[in-house]
């Protein structure tokens, strides 16, 4: 008899616990899954979802985990990273432990898409087909997580299984709702359609061999499948979640620029389609009419610039240096006046002697905030889509121009320039808010009382 060709190791739960324990715990908190998965629901009865708000709200005040609550969520997390391994031994659960604790993987995706690549994966491996320059794909510790993904698309291993699904695989039932000379808009309503249409992606809606989340997602909203006609490249597709402000590539990846998805790459209609079919988007920054955002704008550079003045007119009144000054170029009233010996303002004014061009920098910080959030509807929406970028490919709403005019005033610091707090200050103090007959910004404070007064800006 030949001696077995692949060595299995022993899974243990607690050595792999034990091993990435605190890693697994931070991944958890960081971990941005729409649908959070759970195995183990002893910890305040629901599982990783409230587990992870657990945890960060631990975070927050600077606190840490109960040991019992710890180790309830460990094992929680080790549960479900097992569910996601389809091995009868679970021996790929401690390369899934490694993948979510080092990698920034959400457990949606592991618990998904990653068990179906890890069955091709070990499909593979049982036929041998790691040989030659491949060799080193045998032993899956060597791999991460988009290692195992390019595995199980490679052409050269699936074409043979891909020949054998499309034989058997139902297109299920699905709408189309758009249609032009460069793209088919797909709305799957069932999972099989989510898989038909899914064909040669990594989406965990496309999943056909072990959890699929279709259901999860298209209970909150419908997924919108976009079929290009002219692909750029082979395989080109997009799913759109407006629910939960997904919009990924066939690799499930956040596309670069949502709204020039929408606007741009199929043709103008493609926005308005979704505008009228998804509304909520129709008060994206980026969407809104340059004459509904520009009083928007305007008022907004109205509070900055009257917050600024207050600030250094604070400052003029307790610069004694300029006071002195003042006083050694004669700017006092004389002798026998009934305010003998103050400054004389109005005769400093008349000679044109201002606070702002005694002291540059007093100067150079109006100018510098000021002109910040000087800006025109076009360069609000350019700042949007920046500020939209990284972890969220939503495009800002109106609700959100305080942050995006927040972040115009941060842009313009440097290590030896300060904001002076104004980008706390209108974070803190500026509301922009739908109202009757449209939006509208306005100043909230807070008093000694506790209660929050709203003031209009002129």
């Amino acid at each position: 008899m030949r001696a077995r060709q692949f060595i299995l190791r022993e899974y243990s739960r607690e050595k792999t616990a034990n091993v990435f324990g605190n890693k697994l715990i931070a991944a958890l908190a960081k971990d941005r899954s729409w649908v959070m998965p759970g195995i183990n629901r002893r910890f305040m009865s629901s599982a990783l979802g409230t587990a992870r708000a657990y945890i960060r709200q631990k975070d927050k005040v600077g606190s840490e985990l109960e040991p019992q609550n710890r180790t309830v969520i460990i094992n929680d997390i080790m549960a479900t990273l097992e569910s996601a391994d389809p091995t009868a031994n679970k021996e790929y659960v401690q390369w899934l432990a490694k993948v979510y604790a080092n990698e920034g993987t959400m457990i949606e995706d592991l618990t998904g898409k990653a068990r179906d690549w890890l069955e091709t994966y070990d499909l593979y491996k049982k036929k041998r087909l790691f040989t030659g320059e491949d060799a080193n794909l045998a032993n899956i510790m060597n791999l991460k997580y988009n290692d195992l993904a390019k595995i199980s698309t490679r052409t050269d291993f699936q074409s043979k299984l891909e020949q054998q699904q499309a034989k058997t695989i139902s297109k299920g039932d699905a709408e189309q709702v758009y249609e032009n000379g460069q793209v088919r808009i797909i709305v799957p309503q069932d999972q099989a359609a989510a898989c038909y249409y899914g064909q040669g992606t990594t989406w965990c809606t496309a999943s056909t061999q072990s959890v699929n989340y279709f259901d999860s997602y298209s209970k909150d909203g419908p997924l919108y499948i976009m079929l290009p006609k002219q692909p750029k490249y082979e395989g080109e597709k997009y799913q759109l979640h407006f629910a939960s402000g997904q919009y990924m590539n066939e690799q499930d990846r956040q596309v670069d620029n949502v709204v020039e998805l929408l606007d741009m790459r199929f043709g103008g209609d493609v926005a308005e389609f979704f505008m009228e079919r998804e509304p909520q988007i129709k008060d994206w920054i980026v969407f809104t009419p340059d004459e509904m955002l520009a009083p928007l704008i305007a008022k907004i550079k109205t509070a900055v610039t009257q917050h600024i003045e207050e600030i250094v007119n604070d400052q003029e009144s307790t610069d004694d240096v300029w006071w002195e000054h003042l006083r050694d170029q004669g700017y006092v009233y004389p002798e026998g006046h009934e305010q003998e010996g103050d400054i004389d303002w109005d005769a400093a004014y008349e000679a044109d002697e201002s606070y702002t061009s005694w002291n540059y920098e007093a100067d150079d910080f109006i100018s510098r905030i000021v002109g910040a959030v000087d800006l025109t509807p076009s360069k609000v929406k350019e700042l949007a889509q920046e500020f939209s970028g990284g972890d969220s490919a939503n495009s800002q709403d109106i609700s959100d121009l305080d942050k995006i005019m927040a972040y115009a005033v941060e842009q313009t610091t440097s290590r030896n320039q300060g904001d002076g707090g104004v980008v706390e200050w209108i974070q803190d103090h500026v509301y922009v808010s739908k109202k009757e007959g449209g939006w509208d910004v306005s100043l909230y404070f807070t008093g000694q009382d506790g209660k929050s007064t709203e003031y209009a800006i002129q």
